[in-house]
């Protein structure tokens, strides 16, 4: 798995306390380290032994049973922890954001000419747009974007490696959403284990 281009906190001394934060992974704006993607109790076991096996035509999926008191503080401390991670960016963030939009966007020999007010107004709006992503997964995916290119459609399911112009802001949003998916996505098991009803 590839590391992800973070804050991170750094320390002169090799002695760190085991389970400091020294050398992890930061949430932005947070003295906090970024979670674990998988998280085995809450990711896996819990929803394997209470969700239902089967589910209603047009209606949301029911447990077997009711969660534990044990299980629902699981799932709660796992939803508050990737709640930090897949919010929209900090303030404090948007000039490194901006410089990773721009490094991205004079990887691209279609834009790499131009300069001035225009590019300066292109990066404002692309920032705007990107609001409610996490400021991590932007910085991944316009190192992603930069070094690799993106995934174009060209329609009737053809779909091609774009290398000389620059993503729309759509296609940059595809691209930051695939990387916040993983964490999406157990935000929204452990948000739908606790929302739901018994059978």
């Amino acid at each position: 798995m590839e590391k992800l281009p973070l804050i991170t906190a750094r320390s002169g001394s090799t002695n760190s306390p085991r389970g400091s934060n020294v050398g992890k992974a930061m949430v932005p704006g947070t003295q906090c380290a970024m979670p674990p993607v998988m998280n085995m109790e809450a990711d896996v076991t819990i929803p394997r032994n209470v969700w239902s096996a089967w589910r209603e035509a047009g209606k949301p999926r029911c447990l077997r049973r009711a969660l534990t008191a044990e299980e629902r503080g699981v799932l709660m401390r796992r939803k508050n922890e990737l709640e930090m991670v897949i919010g929209g960016y900090h303030a404090s963030e948007k000039d490194q954001l901006a410089a990773a939009v721009g490094k991205m966007y004079g990887a691209f020999p279609a834009f790499s000419m131009k300069g001035g007010s225009g590019t300066v107004a292109r990066i404002g709006s692309v920032l705007q747009s990107l609001e409610a992503y996490p400021g991590w997964a932007v910085i991944k995916a316009c190192e992603k974007v930069k070094t690799q290119g993106y995934v174009r459609s060209e329609g009737l399911g053809e779909y091609t490696r774009e290398t000389h112009w620059p993503p729309s802001d759509a296609e940059l949003i595809e691209v930051v959403r695939d990387c916040a998916k993983l964490y999406k996505d157990q935000y929204d098991s452990a948000t739908d284990l606790l929302e739901a009803e018994v059978e």
